[in-house]
């Protein structure tokens, strides 16, 4: 399986959205049948904040081992992408997302993230940053 998900820093915060569970990570999703992974971004930042965005670099992908879900656990690679917003204006897509934020690592780091998020975010927060300056 694929998906897809968009590092976004502005003033030093990173873009966060809350999932129908209640946890937090990166916009995102599945990439569909047919599709690149950039225009799956695009799409799911559509979907989920209202808003245009565009992919500005390639980040390293990430490799998820059986993902506890509601049904049996799932692997997949996950694209990773630095992207830019054309709004903040943001309008939340009802079924899709719960929550959006922009957060400091302080911030961040203290959210309900699910296991593989969080080991990701530990993993490649300064590359990120570093990537996005």
């Amino acid at each position: 399986m694929l998906a897809v998900t968009g590092v976004c820093f502005e003033s030093g915060k990173l873009l966060l959205v809350r999932d129908n569970h209640g946890f937090w990570g990166g916009v995102g999703g599945w990439v569909e049948p047919g599709e690149s992974p950039e225009d799956a971004l695009r799409r799911e930042v559509k979907e989920e904040l209202g808003v245009e965005a565009e992919v500005t670099h390639v980040l390293r992908p990430f490799i998820a081992w059986h993902v506890s879900s509601a049904e049996d656990p799932v692997s997949f690679l996950l694209f990773v992408y630095g992207m830019r917003v054309n709004s903040n204006n943001f309008a939340l897509q009802e079924g899709e997302i719960t929550g959006v934020q922009w957060a400091a690592e302080k911030e961040w780091s203290e959210l309900d993230m699910l296991p593989y998020v969080r080991a990701l975010f530990d993993d490649r927060i300064a590359e990120w940053m570093g990537a996005s300056a």
